[in-house]
């Protein structure tokens, strides 16, 4: 459906229903309206010049002159007055029991006479009077009488009207059937709508929860003020709510109208985001914010202090005017800026325009007669513009979720694009690494194996040298040994490929290639023990080889004499304690008397290797040489 379609159907639904309510907002008759079972002998008014008794009134007639003559200098003074009626109950009057009817009047007093001058009833009611002043079974807007068929009662109604309007004297009699099924019928058009309202904001605080969409705050404080405003208009309401401070209950009336169009104007900036649309219209519905929030203020003081209601009433249509003004005008100028969802705003504020545009109208012409009717107007305006409403947010919402998900899925393409991307850099990156690890992995195994081949020909030059001069040179087979546990560092090396080497392997390879060098008929028992899982690091490796070596090569040079009696053996353990590793390497050989680590270049080496592991060495050699090592970062 075309926008424009649904603006023109809007201000034709709005005029349609003004004018079937043109019937409603129609200025009654004054004096008092009977039913066809009572006649109306004689009704009279006459202004109260001093406080007087309501007999005083009855027995000077005198003082009452024709009520058009009296109505036209009542203006919107607060004196008081005298009606006086004087009705005859026909013979054939069916029903005994009477509803006499009123609105608007603050404070009425009635006093009952019959035939014979005889007062038979004083009451009280009207919208200021409170509710421990009146009888059972009377309200503030009507007494219940009970009168006779065939009678004839005088009725003085004393008059005061508080609210500075001029006073209405519409007063209407029923039999009370008929009184009660049109109450109950405006009861029962009241119910559903204010039970549309609670509904509705109902919806709203769960739609608020769920979505936490801020306009739908404004929304509901609006329609809630609403229901308030509507509320507070029926006497029925007015009662129950404030039954002993009637006057604070008509002066919140006013001030519920305020919050509600207060709440309509932050709904407004809110759902528009006016801020940004127009700055100069958001700077105006600051102004005229700050402004409703002062005038609420002061037409409450001035209404419940001042009972001055005919000037709130001015204030009220001059804002209404304002109102209107400011949202055709703003309408106007930003109609092309806005969304279509935003837009279902606008056809919410044709009802709001309309409507203020009904109490602009109402407030001139029926001035404080216009509030009887403007409870059910305003629940139905109210009503329309929150379904909009409703609708124009929902399908906000509806759009900011396709966006967001279009934006998300935009981004995931994007980022799928960028981490396509960065896996082809990381692929191709990759294989520049594999090839530049292949590349590194053949250089290291061909340095290893250099390192290999340069230590395998260091060992077979003094192996030939060895045959050569036909006999073992002891200085050259101790370099032999050293190169030897080199070489076997390096052979575990490159069979494993680890960062680590076990030292059970490394160990028992040196123990038997010096078994085969100084003991080929295994004379000497070597106890090796020590775990077999026991990994150590290549730069541990070769310092553990070369002080074994070098131990182990004493021990089978000098340890063990050829008239040495006892059975030879030695002792290789390692374990650990804690945190630390203790190495122990004995034999139970002669050992010898003194030792000068300085003059020995074997000893001196297995000292310096030992500070190389950050170990201590502790040795003893008078019964047979025992060193213990103790490391902290061995393994």
């Amino acid at each position: 459906m075309k926008p424009n379609f649904i603006l023109i159907l809007l201000i034709l639904l709005c005029i349609t229903t003004i004018w079937k309510a043109r019937s409603l907002i129609a200025p009654e008759d004054r004096g008092v309206q009977c039913q066809e079972s009572i006649s109306i002998l004689d009704i009279k008014l006459a202004k109260e010049q001093s406080v007087y008794t309501a007999a005083y009134y009855y027995q000077h007639p005198e003082l009452f002159t024709d009520l058009r003559q009296v109505q036209k200098k009542m203006n919107d003074t607060k004196d008081a007055f005298w009606l006086k009626e004087t009705i005859r109950v026909r013979a054939d009057a069916q029903e005994k029991t009477y509803i006499l009817a009123f609105k608007h009047l603050t404070d009425v007093q009635l006093n009952i006479f019959d035939e014979r001058g005889q007062i038979l009833s004083q009451r009280k009611a009207g919208l200021f009077c409170k509710q421990k002043d009146i009888m059972p079974g009377d309200a503030i807007n009507f007494f219940k009488l009970n009168l006779q068929p065939d009678s004839v009662y005088t009725m003085l109604l004393r008059v005061q009207h508080n609210k500075g309007y001029t006073p209405v004297l519409n007063f209407n009699l029923y039999e009370q059937a008929a009184y009660l099924q049109r109450c109950h019928q405006n009861d029962v058009t009241h119910a559903l709508m204010e039970g549309a309202i609670v509904a509705f904001l109902l919806y709203i605080a769960l739609a608020y929860l769920i979505s936490r969409y801020r306009p739908y705050i404004w929304l509901f404080a609006f329609l809630f003020f609403i229901g308030g405003y509507s509320l507070l208009l029926q006497p029925s309401i007015m009662s129950l709510l404030f039954p002993q401070y009637p006057e604070l209950g008509a002066s919140m009336i006013s001030l519920m109208s305020r919050l509600a169009g207060i709440s309509f104007y932050m709904l407004t900036i809110d759902f528009l985001n006016l801020k940004y649309l127009d700055s100069l219209y958001y700077r105006l519905s600051k102004i005229i914010i700050f402004n409703l929030c002062a005038v609420a203020c002061f037409i409450l003081i001035n209404n419940y202090f001042f009972y001055n209601y005919n000037y709130s009433n001015y204030i009220t249509i001059f804002f209404g005017v304002v109102h209107m003004l400011f949202f055709c005008s703003l309408y106007r100028i930003i109609w092309c800026k806005i969304d279509q969802q935003q837009r279902y705003l606008a056809y919410g504020t044709v009802f709001f325009v309309t409507g203020l545009a009904a109490m602009v109208y109402s407030g001139i012409m029926l001035e404080e007669q216009a509030i009887a009717y403007l409870s059910i107007l305003t629940q139905l305006f109210a009503l329309a513009i929150t379904m909009l409403l409703l609708l124009g947010i929902r399908l906000k919402l509806r759009k900011t979720e396709k966006e967001q998900h279009r934006f998300i899925q935009n981004l995931v393409r994007e980022r799928t694009i960028k981490l396509e991307d960065a896996n082809e850099k990381l692929s191709k990156q990759q294989e520049l690494l594999v090839l530049k690890n292949s590349y590194i992995q053949s250089l290291i195994e061909e340095l290893n194996h250099r390192v290999k081949n340069n230590f395998q020909l260091l060992y077979s030059l003094g192996n030939l040298y060895i045959g050569k001069v036909g006999h073992r040179d002891h200085v050259l087979q101790v370099m032999q040994n050293r190169i030897h546990a080199m070489l076997v560092v390096n052979q575990l090396l490159l069979h494993d490929q680890r960062e680590k080497l076990h030292l059970y392997s490394l160990f028992s390879e040196n123990i038997v290639y010096l078994q085969q060098i100084y003991d080929p008929k295994k004379m000497i028992t070597i106890r090796l023990d020590l775990d077999t899982n026991y990994s150590i690091s290549v730069q541990f490796a070769l310092p553990m080889a070369l002080i074994l070596t070098e131990l182990l090569t004493n021990s089978y040079k000098y340890a063990f004499p050829s008239h040495h009696l006892v059975t030879p053996e030695c002792n290789v353990y390692l374990k650990r304690v804690e945190k630390k590793a203790i190495l122990s390497i004995t034999d139970n050989g002669i050992g010898c008397v003194e030792v000068d680590t300085r003059s020995s270049f074997g000893l001196s080496l297995v000292e310096d290797l030992c500070r190389q592991l950050k170990g201590e060495m502790e040795f003893s050699h008078t019964q047979g040489f025992n060193y213990k090592f103790e490391f902290d970062t061995l393994f």
